[in-house]
């Protein structure tokens, strides 16, 4: 039940539970065969497998940690590459990403990042990587109407033990500013 990635020289999956690290992002050469692991969680987050895009330069993924969403994007023309960190347009509590036209990776290289959140309305974005992460340029495509006046207000991430002592993460929006216990 893995679920592979593929373009024309790369391929991408995450170990199930065989294989290596589990939850590890794994990258092939399709070329050579040669498998690399890019990219191991820690214990409190996991790699989207369904979030993987290989592009002809870039490899982009999603991983959550701690419910927090963060863009993660890999050199494919540098073997000695690491994982960078992509910064997102605004702050959100989810995004997906997809290729913008049906052709995908044979296309031109745009992407649509969907972004929304507890305080901000659904928005979308297009950028390309063709000037690397750095020369990243966001241009809103569209933002829905807000549902609501979120001024004043701030999203919390909190822990609550279950009977086991397991620690279960959740969000909680309130107003913002000191809280009395």
């Amino acid at each position: 039940d893995t679920t592979v990635t593929n373009s024309a020289t790369h391929f991408a999956y995450v170990i199930k539970q065989e294989g290596g690290t589990p939850g590890a992002l794994m990258l092939g050469e399709v070329k050579t065969g040669r498998i690399r692991e890019i990219y191991a969680p820690s214990e409190r987050a996991a790699v989207e497998p369904y979030s993987i895009l290989l592009l002809q330069d870039w490899m982009l993924w999603t991983v959550t940690e701690h419910l927090r969403p963060r863009l993660l994007a890999l050199d494919l023309t540098n073997p000695s590459a690491e994982p960078v960190a992509v910064s997102l347009p605004e702050p959100a509590d989810r995004f997906y990403i997809q290729f913008y036209d049906q052709v995908g990776a044979f296309g031109d290289g745009t992407l649509q990042i969907l972004i929304s959140g507890f305080l901000i309305s659904p928005r979308s974005y297009l950028f390309d990587l063709k000037n690397g992460i750095e020369g990243i340029e966001w241009t809103k495509l569209y933002q829905a109407p807000e549902a609501f006046n979120a001024a004043g207000m701030e999203v919390q991430l909190l822990e609550a033990a279950s009977d086991d002592g397991t620690l279960v993460p959740y969000h909680i929006v309130l107003p913002a500013g000191p809280r009395q216990d």
